[in-house]
This record gives C-alpha cells, sequence and structure tokens, in this order.
C-alpha cells in the first residue's frame, strides 16, 4: 500500500507473526540478519514453497518486485485484502471506543440493505446525510439494512461526519491513502473498496456433546460441537471468541473444556 515492496519482501520471509518458536523461525531470524537469499534457500524448510519461491527469485538477482510476482495472484490479493480487513477492524474497535453505536446510524455513515435472501451485498450503499437520517434509522430498526463500516479502496468516497472521521485517523496512523490501493508496482492487486456490516446476526446454533470414536478423542476431555453458518466476511473464530474469551475452565476431574 505504501510503494514500498521491498519492504513487504522482507516482511514476508523475516518476521515471527506467530512467535520465536514457530517452525522456520530459526531460517527468519537468520535471513534477517545475512540478507543472503541462496544461503536463506538451504536454510528454509522445504514445505516453505512460498517463501523459497521468493528467495529463488532473489537468489538470481531479481529485484523485490519481480521476485513477489513470483507469487500466485490470488496470494497477493489476500494481502491486499486482509489490510482492508485490518482496517476496517479497527474501524469497528475504534468506534464502539468512542461510544459510537453499531446498530443505529448517524450523519456520516453507510448503510447497505439487506436482500430478500438475507445477503448484504457490499454494494449499493446508502449514504446517511441529516435529510435522510430519520428514514435510515427506521430501515435499520426493521431489518432492512444495516450499519456498514469500510473496506477502504481507492473509490471509497470522502469521508462525513464521525465515523469518517475515524476513518481518516487511521489511514493517517497507517500511512496511507486511498491511492495507495491502486497498488502502482501491481496493478492487478487493485482494490476499488466496498463496505462490509459492522454487525451480523447471531446465527442459530446447534450444540451436541462431543462422541468420542477413537482414543485421541476420548482422552482429549469433554468438548461441545457448534454447528452454525455465517454469512460471507465473518469469522467463526470471532464467534467462538465469545464462548472461549475466559479462558478454559476446569472441568470435573480437573479436565479443561474445549470447544472443537
Amino acid at each position: 500500500m505504501r510503494g514500498d515492496v521491498g519492504a513487504a519482501v522482507d516482511t514476508y520471509l523475516a518476521e515471527l507473526p506467530g512467535g520465536p518458536e514457530e517452525p522456520g523461525a530459526a531460517a527468519r531470524r537468520a535471513y534477517a540478519e545475512h540478507h543472503d537469499p541462496a544461503r536463506a534457500l538451504r536454510e528454509f524448510p522445504p514445505h516453505f514453497r512460498f517463501e523459497r519461491q521468493l528467495l529463488d527469485h532473489l537468489a538470481r538477482g531479481q529485484p523485490p518486485e519481480r521476485a513477489l510476482r513470483a507469487l500466485s495472484r490470488e496470494l497477493r490479493l489476500l494481502f491486499v485484502h486482509a489490510y482492508q480487513a485490518l482496517v476496517f477492524n479497527r474501524w469497528v474497535s475504534r468506534r464502539v471506543g468512542l461510544g459510537l453505536s453499531l446498530a443505529e446510524p448517524e450523519e456520516g455513515d453507510v448503510l447497505l440493505r439487506v436482500a430478500r435472501d438475507g445477503t448484504v451485498p457490499g454494494t449499493h450503499a446508502i449514504p446517511v446525510r441529516s435529510d435522510n437520517l430519520p428514514e435510515c434509522g427506521d430501515l435499520v430498526r426493521r431489518g432492512r439494512a444495516l450499519v456498514a463500516g469500510p473496506l477502504v479502496g481507492f473509490e471509497t468516497p470522502p469521508s462525513v461526519g464521525r465515523p469518517g472521521a475515524i476513518l481518516e485517523e487511521l489511514l493517517a496512523e497507517e500511512g496511507i491513502t486511498r491511492r495507495g490501493f491502486e497498488v502502482p508496482s501491481a496493478p492487478d492487486l487493485a482494490s476499488r473498496g466496498t463496505w462490509r456490516p459492522a454487525l451480523v446476526a447471531m446465527p442459530p446454533i446447534a450444540l451436541r456433546p462431543d462422541a468420542p470414536t477413537d482414543a485421541d478423542s476420548a482422552t482429549r476431555g469433554p468438548a461441545l460441537w457448534f454447528d452454525f453458518a455465517l454469512p460471507k466476511g465473518s469469522y467463526a473464530t470471532v464467534l467462538l471468541r465469545e464462548f472461549t474469551k475466559t479462558g478454559a475452565r476446569p472441568a470435573e476431574g480437573g479436565q479443561s473444556t474445549r470447544v472443537f
């Protein structure tokens, strides 16, 4: 997003997102010190194929821009989408921290209509203005629309009101602009941007006890299966965190209750 492809490649090869004990940590630490791609090819485990793709091109003297293009477009596009989701998550968190509702719209918000089949397309957003605020509030209260947050891109409109001020503050903190999502170094990854509902209705959840079927499951302790479906753009990990965030509590017999 900032146009520094060399830093992006270094991040992918040398950062330790899982901590110092993650697989391949020693190879990443070594590369951060020597930056020798030929040596790193000998040090990175064979199954680190994406890292090795980058290193192979770097070892042949190719610049970072060309080395990064060795990765599939789907994977490189995931980097952009993941960053959009990160900004969205921070927008939601900051909004909540400022005491602004995620359910009731205010001037500067954007609404997404709920389709007849219950889906919420990210296009055809409705800007909330002072002259349509009562109607927008009515749509949300009747379940016909949802307050949405930005998956920012180069066509994300200018910010308005307090919701827009939050976005501008985040972009400034991140050191990026909307134009960064044109990705001049890789135009095939450009993103116009879209919108995502800030809230998703709690889905029906079917709970059933775990029925051990092998020795492994029989020794892992009591467990529950959660059976539910979420719309696109929502994540089971976030929902399950609401059930597990207080930490595992000892069950009868001293075992920990776990969720699978």
